[in-house]
């Protein structure tokens, strides 16, 4: 599977829910040509599991992003655009599980200053210790966990074949 990398479209903020209670969010539905994503969802949360639990919503408006992270209720909220391809939602994924896997040391307590602007936020939230998260996810989802995917499609295509 080849991710498409859209700079200038992306943006993401890991930022509190306050914001993100004010837009619709549901918990993503498995659905022809969105399976892809549910597994590697399903493998981040093996390889690479974050401090608090991960729940991943897709969002119908988010506000001129492709995706965003959050803590709400001690969990991790990832949200993801339901506008985007399964390739795009998956590269956005990678994105914002590395801002669950490096949220203490990037921004902290200071996610939840009221007087931070949202400039300083973006600033600290991909930080040096982002970027280094950022290259553990993708490493992982690059040598690891596409290989699985592939050898598990391969494998249900082979027994397939024998059965039918």
């Amino acid at each position: 599977m080849k991710l498409t990398s859209r700079p200038a479209r992306h943006r993401s903020h890991a930022r509190p829910c306050r914001r993100a209670r004010r837009t619709a969010a549901t918990p993503l539905r498995r659905s022809h040509g969105r399976e892809y994503f549910f597994r590697v969802v399903e493998q981040l949360k093996i390889h690479l599991p974050a401090s608090r639990p991960v729940i991943v919503l897709a969002g119908r408006q988010l506000s001129k992003k492709d995706g965003d992270c959050c803590v709400l209720r001690g969990k991790f909220q990832i949200r993801v655009s339901r506008e985007l391809n399964e390739s795009e939602a998956v590269d956005v994924l990678l994105h914002e599980w590395a801002h669950a896997l490096s949220w203490e040391a990037c921004v902290g307590k200071v996610a939840y200053s009221r007087s931070i602007s949202d400039h300083e936020f973006d600033r600290l939230s991909h930080g040096p210790k982002w970027g280094l998260a950022f290259s553990r996810v993708y490493l992982c989802f690059t040598s690891e966990i596409a290989l699985t995917l592939q050898a598990e499609d391969l494998n249900a295509a082979v027994a397939r074949g024998r059965r039918g």
